[in-house]
């Protein structure tokens, strides 16, 4: 092999490499951007019942209960929040760190010794290892005004515990 040859194959090495360490660079970046993007789904299972949820005094019109029904919550300052169409524009509610939640519930009867199912709802985050918030409702239960606080963040805080409402 001459000389010629050599640094030929030296340049294809490094070229090889650059584009090696531009590719884990990319990958990285993209990988701490995709860490820190704020996710939030609303997710209701209220079967029986009629159902209002407010979250930081902004109504949620597509919750409206009778189904098992969810929601994507954007931070209230979200860039998108200029371009979405105005029908969603409530799901646009969310602040980073505390916020503030409503829930108001009734049976839907079908007679009078009708036992509803029970009701769940949760706010869960891709971002976090348990639920953000987490209220049960017994079968029992035919009614309910329910308000609480939660917190939420774009990366679950150390030692996190889910907000259980009562």
């Amino acid at each position: 092999m001459n000389q010629h040859q050599f640094h030929q194959g030296r340049v294809k090495e490094l070229h090889i490499l650059f584009y090696l360490i531009i590719l884990i660079v990319i990958l990285f970046t993209r990988e701490v951007v995709m860490a820190q993007e704020f996710d939030a789904v609303l997710n209701t299972m209220a079967y029986d019942r009629e159902l209002s949820i407010k979250i930081n005094d902004v109504q949620i019109k597509k919750i409206t209960g009778g189904q098992s029904q969810s929601v994507r919550l954007f931070l209230v300052n979200a860039p998108e929040i200029k371009e979405v169409a105005p029908q969603y524009k409530d799901l646009f509610c969310l602040k980073e760190g505390e916020n503030t939640i409503e829930i108001t519930f009734k049976t839907k009867p079908k007679n009078k010794d009708y036992t509803p199912s029970p009701m769940t709802i949760t706010i869960d985050s891709g971002n976090y290892q348990v639920s953000v918030l987490l209220y049960n409702a017994a079968a029992e239960l035919k009614q309910g005004e329910i308000k609480g606080k939660f917190l939420i963040y774009a990366k679950e805080p150390k030692d996190f515990k889910t907000q259980v409402l009562k």
